[in-house]
């Protein structure tokens, strides 16, 4: 799961916004980064479990108006939502924490889309922070 997370551009994107976020913290920081990367490197395994396409697509490639409904599916399956009872979930707090990574890798993509000027990316990833955003 490490060498997922760490080989993903965004994922490392976000790490790095967590380390950030967190640099007068010394003694909890790292342990923030890597959850952080960590929980999303296990939305990314579980995304590519689940979607029948090529391997080695990246959180970039998901993170796509097409796949929100995967994406929220496999956010739910690592949080370990109950097969019986689809409002149970075993890990709750990995949903919320997923929630927010997930706008967090989005916002990033968009960053990176507006500075590369590329006009396509900038749409998937707008479009996708607005289906987030209903209720």
């Amino acid at each position: 799961m490490g060498k997922v997370a760490r080989s993903d551009p965004l994922i490392t994107a976000l790490g790095n916004q967590w380390m950030r976020r967190n640099l007068g913290n010394k003694s909890m920081r790292t342990h923030y980064v890597s959850a952080a990367m960590r929980l999303s490197g296990r939305l990314l395994l579980q995304l590519q479990s689940m979607v029948t396409s090529p391997t080695g697509i990246s959180m970039d490639d998901y993170l796509n108006p097409k796949f929100f409904t995967d994406v929220a599916r496999a956010a739910l399956k690592v949080a370990r939502q109950d097969a019986l009872d689809g409002e149970n979930v075993g890990v709750p707090s990995n949903a919320i924490k997923l929630s927010f990574d997930i706008k967090r890798l989005t916002n990033i993509k968009l960053a990176k889309a507006i500075q590369d000027g590329v006009q396509n990316a900038r749409q998937k990833a707008t479009y996708f922070l607005e289906l987030t955003a209903i209720d």
